[in-house]
């Protein structure tokens, strides 16, 4: 009796044992399988888009007087459907970071030419870092923005790890710009306080809006990130999108 109930033990724990292991394998197998469908959805994406890239014409930013486009942009057109929401959000955020930019530089000129009483933080050191900063319109576009757009639309491949240091430094940056330390002409929230003080409502004014820009584009940053960082890890599949997921195992395993 004592060897059947130990023999009988042994049974059950290595039943259980081996459909814990199925369960896993099953798992494992179908989490494998959903990447290899999308890695070759993303294959053919790149196929077309590279297909049809050598055609593609200037059309951003649009015409307008002297202004003529000098590369392309095209969202709706460029993206599969599930990812043009995400998209659009980077867009988002590199236009408030051009604007808060260009904003902050015209702050400084204003206070350089007529600075506030009783600081001397808007002189011509403070200015021409303003207009230093003015080269992140550029490298915000080449750096972190037209990489992931291609990376999306599947116009280039390769590693996710240049374009995550970018988008970190990019960060970084709107952080800095948020705060807004004056004597380095950066037009945040203290230079926001310090002009208020001194009496310049009118480049409050300014400095506020740059500060809304800045805060704004940290946040929808700090939140495409954290999506980017997950279809990373997921096989590029979207937080919203379902999961791969086993069956129930058949009675008569």
């Amino acid at each position: 009796l004592i060897v059947f109930e130990a023999f009988s033990g042994n049974m059950s724990g290595g039943w259980g044992t081996s459909v814990m292991s199925l369960e896993e394998r099953e798992q494992d197998l179908l989490r494998r399988e959903y990447a290899a469908e999308q890695h070759q959805k993303d294959i053919d994406l790149r196929t077309k888009a590279v297909a049809k890239q050598g055609g593609l014409e200037d059309n951003f930013p649009r015409e307008f007087l002297c202004i003529k486009p000098i590369t392309h942009h095209d969202i709706s057109a460029d993206l599969p459907s599930r990812y043009q929401r995400l998209m659009k959000t980077f867009f988002g955020v590199y236009s408030l970071s051009a604007l808060g930019l260009v904003l902050n530089a015209v702050l400084f000129m204003l206070a350089w030419f007529s600075p506030p009483e009783g600081t001397d933080s808007y002189g011509i050191e403070s200015f021409l870092l303003s207009c230093l900063f003015l080269t992140g319109v550029w490298l915000g576009w080449i750096g972190w923005y037209k990489s992931v757009y291609n990376k999306l639309a599947g116009f280039r491949e390769g590693s996710w790890v240049p374009w995550f240091l970018n988008f970190a430094i990019h960060i970084l940056f709107a952080g800095f710009m948020a705060v807004g330390v004056p004597t380095f002409g950066m037009g945040g929230l203290l230079t926001m306080i310090d002009t208020f003080a001194n009496g310049s409502a009118g480049l409050g004014i300014i400095s506020a809006i740059v500060t809304a820009a800045w805060v704004l584009s940290l946040l929808g940053s700090l939140y495409s990130m954290r999506i980017v960082h997950f279809m990373y890890r997921n096989g590029m599949r979207l937080p919203n999108e379902a999961a791969p997921s086993a069956a129930a195992p058949s009675a008569g395993v």
